[in-house]
């Protein structure tokens, strides 16, 4: 006699809530009611199969257990459930289960404004089943955490990255030419177009670095709209995802896998020749003090501007090589080794449109013969062309735009908040349809990466205005090391009393979290109050906060120095400005001469000695009327208005 089995599947399948299993009952074999039901284990996974040893119950009442093997329930997919045929011995004969019927099982979702209904396979709707709080959590807050925490990491080392790939070129056999080292300005370059610059320039682990950061940039908004919670009617909350952007998440890390074990084979070859930190002021005057190059930098006027200083080093190769002097171990240094490019260097070889400021004559040039300086027509930017308050706006022109764009934000989600009326505005934030969450949270992506590329720009010049400023201690200037994230640079400003920057620091690192906040404020029923008034509340807290760091930034009073000819975003401008004049017989040590030797030892000692030596830097004019870093002595007049 044929039996036919099936499942009654109560509760939710996602979440493996208890599940019932039943028979057709027969005059000659039942179930016994203690194997009515089997209740799994909660959670995401399903057992991959489940066996039953039912006992069967005869007409003589007697009961006798299977004797040869058991029919087999298998889980498919964690759904499907399938018998097997079987045999079993009773009294009155053989039962077989000659045929099977696969359980109906949820194939699909279906999400619309009444709710979350799964589709079954035997064509029926039903109305999906509740989820707990634990997985309200998980669903709508937990994905936008993981995605924005993924990004910080990546940002560090991507940073780091582009920090360090000067120093790998030239520690490549055979040097680099200027253009692909010295000249390389990947730190301060949009994120659109470093993968662009570090291709063209075969910079592989550039490449990789840069378009895994694009590609993490894009995961909060993605993770924000991938799963989502649906309601139906007042209380019956149930998960729902977006295939499709499951599907582009999957793929995006799964890149990222591939590039990250790329740039761990390729980053096995790579090889630096230097034993300290190089990118601060003192660790790159370290690698000058004893360089041949040091002579080619100080042939470059310190009015130069960055395109004409990249077109005067153009086709010049340099390296870091291992130099000694008489009687001392050898020391790495940037030589400059034979280029391409002419002996002779001036201004008349530049395009007109670039030459912005005059070259002065004079009778102490201190420079080499081949650099001519004394040109026939000279083209001058004059000074006091443009007023002082034009200068100033000109300058902090980048943080009256970010103020004015976040007070934009801020008065919207301020208006969202503590008004209900029927605006535009409101009712597409009210919509819930695909999209809102995406923006917002998108939106807050912008500010986050806006935020740090201020932040970034505020830690790099700080030391340099110390340094204007005169006087300054090495600790607070040219020991200053380059720092790759916010986080690391909080507690240092703060040693240093460089309150500033430790502000516009604690600003970035908040900035970090206004994805997740933004992505929970557009309305949603499924959406608790308290989540809602949380993120809302701690959004435009965060917003405040960083209009008034902006504000500060723009009105602290501070003294007026001039601003330099050219950014420091290139170790070419850096070395311009460190290729100060060595001192002769009788001369007071210079800031360079005090670096001698000191490039062969590590962080802790070479900052040591440069403390203990209790010398102060400056920055502004020395002996030859150019602008250079020198030790205070040295500096004939400050670079102030």
């Amino acid at each position: 006699m044929a039996i036919t089995m099936e499942h009654r599947v109560v509760g939710n399948p996602i979440t493996s809530a208890a599940t019932t299993y039943s028979s057709t009952t027969f005059p000659s074999a039942t179930f016994p009611a203690s194997l009515e039901a089997r209740s799994f284990p909660t959670g995401n996974a399903f057992p991959s199969q489940v066996t039953l040893n039912p006992f069967f119950a005869v007409d003589s009442g007697e009961r006798k257990h299977s004797t040869i093997p058991t029919p087999i329930w298998r889980v498919t997919n964690g759904q499907h459930f399938t018998a097997f045929s079987a045999a079993f011995p009773i009294t009155s004969g053989i039962i077989s289960f000659e045929s099977t019927k696969t359980a109906p099982v949820p194939i699909s979702t279906i999400v619309n404004s009444t709710g979350t209904f799964f589709t079954w396979s035997n064509g029926q709707n039903t109305l999906s089943p509740t989820i707990t709080p634990q997985q309200y959590v998980l669903v709508s807050v937990v994905p936008l955490i993981l995605a924005t925490l993924f990004s910080i990491p990546w940002k560090i080392l991507d940073n780091t990255i582009k920090e360090m790939e000067p120093f790998y070129q030239l520690s490549r056999p055979g040097g680099a030419t200027a253009e692909n080292s010295i000249c390389l300005d990947y730190a301060t370059s949009t994120i659109l177009t470093v993968p662009i610059k570090a291709i063209s320039r075969g910079h592989m682990l550039v490449f990789c670095s840069s378009l895994i950061s694009l590609a993490v940039m894009f995961l909060p908004a993605l993770a924000s709209e991938a799963m989502f919670v649906s309601v139906t009617g007042k209380h019956n909350y149930a998960c729902a995802v977006f295939p499709n952007l499951i599907r582009i998440i999957q793929a995006l890390l799964s890149f990222i896998a591939i590039l990250v074990i790329f740039m761990i084979a390729y980053s096995c070859r790579r090889t630096y020749n230097i034993y300290s930190e190089p990118l601060s002021i003192a660790g790159l005057a370290c690698l000058l003090s004893l360089s041949p190059a040091l002579e080619t930098f100080q042939r470059i006027e310190s009015k130069t501007k960055q395109k004409e200083l990249k077109r005067l080093l153009a086709g010049r190769h340099f390296a870091i090589l291992e130099l000694s002097e008489m009687g001392q171990s050898p020391c790495p240094a940037i030589v400059e080794l034979s280029s391409s490019s002419p002996s002779t260097i001036t201004n008349k070889s530049l395009p007109r449109k670039e030459l912005w400021f005059q070259s002065p004559k004079t009778t102490q040039s201190i420079l080499p013969s081949d650099f001519d300086r004394s040109v026939d027509e000279e083209w001058v930017k004059p000074e006091g062309r443009l007023s002082s308050v034009w200068q100033e706006l000109k300058t902090k022109l980048h943080f009256c735009l970010a103020m004015l764009f976040l007070c934009v934000v801020f008065i919207l989600i301020a208006f969202y908040y503590f008004t209900f009326g029927h605006s535009w505005f409101e009712r597409w934030m009210d919509s819930q349809t695909f999209g809102v969450r995406f923006a917002w949270t998108a939106l807050g992506t912008a500010i986050k990466s806006f935020l740090g590329y201020l932040d970034q720009d505020l830690r790099r010049n700080e030391p340099y205005h110390r340094l204007l400023l005169g006087s300054a201690r090495p600790e607070d200037s040219i020991l200053v090391p380059g720092y790759m994230s916010p986080f690391s640079a909080i507690l240092p400003s703060l040693r240093r009393r460089h309150f500033h920057v430790s502000l516009i620091c604690f600003a970035s690192v908040l900035a970090q979290f206004l994805p997740i906040c933004f992505g929970n404020i557009p309305y949603s029923p499924s959406s608790s109050q308290g989540t809602y008034d949380i993120c809302s509340k701690i959004a435009m807290a965060i917003l405040l906060f960083m209009i008034a760091c902006i504000a500060v930034s723009i009105w602290r009073p501070r003294k007026r120095v001039k601003p330099m000819f050219r950014n420091t975003d290139t170790l070419a401008s850096v070395c311009c400005y460190v290729a100060s004049t060595p001192s002769g017989d009788g001369d007071a040590m210079g800031m360079l001469d005090k670096m001698r030797g000191l490039s062969k030892m590590g962080n802790s000692e070479r900052n040591k000695f440069l403390m203990k030596s209790k010398g102060l830097y400056a920055m502004g004019i020395v002996e030859g009327g150019e602008l250079r870093i020198d030790c205070d002595e040295k500096v004939t007049k400050l670079w102030l208005d």
